[in-house]
Parts: C-alpha cells; structure tokens; sequence
C-alpha cells in the first residue's frame, strides 16, 4: 500500500527566488537521495485552491507504507548524511511562525481501505 503525503507552507517573504534556486539546484539531489521506501514527487507552487491557510506551496511524498515515516525521520536525523543536510538546509526558506499557515496530508488509496457504510 503506497501513502501520498502533501505537506503545504510558506516561503519567507523575500525569499521566494532564492528558494525557487534552491529547488532546482537540489531536485535531482533530493530525488536519488530519499530513504528507501520513499519517493519524492515534487515541489510545486499552487496556483489554484480553494483551501485557506494551507500555504503556498506544496511538496508530495510517496511512502511505502506507514514504517517509512520512521525511516525518513532517522535519515534527517542523521547530521552526516547529505539527506539530513539537505532536510536542513531546506527548513531555512520556510516561513513557519507558530500559528501560520501550514497543512499535512496522508492520503491513502481507496482500493483496500477499510471502509464501512455510516447511516
């Protein structure tokens, strides 16, 4: 079973050029270097929502399963490794004052899902 996740935040005003850069400087970085059992699908830019407060941008994950939050938490933890520089690196750009615009979502395919009809 493969979970998307789609996390949504800001940029610091400011910055947004400089972050653009970084994205593509970095992309293929990020793409080769993610744990096992994840897959980076992207950073975009949203141009159409009509959610409020879920920022600006959006960055997508395949995960293998629920586990793979695990293994990508002890990647970033680790100072050494270029994914956990670049994990850090990355949290510089974002604008995440407490209470600031930010969602998360895990999605999970309908095929397979326990599901049972609410009356």
């Amino acid at each position: 079973m493969a979970l998307i996740q789609q996390v949504g935040y800001n940029i610091k005003r400011g910055q947004e050029e400089a972050y653009q850069k970084w994205t593509e400087d970095n992309d293929e970085l990020i793409r080769k270097g993610v744990p096992d059992g994840v897959e980076y699908l992207g950073t975009y830019l949203v141009a159409f929502s009509s959610e409020k407060g879920t920022g600006e941008y959006r960055t997508l994950w395949r995960l293998q399963s629920y586990a793979s939050f695990d293994i990508l938490e002890e990647a970033t933890r680790d100072p050494d490794s270029e994914w956990g520089r670049v994990q850090r690196e990355v949290t510089k750009f974002v604008d995440a004052p407490i209470g600031g615009e930010f969602s998360s979502a895990i999605l999970r395919p309908l095929i397979g899902a326990v599901l049972w009809d609410i009356d």
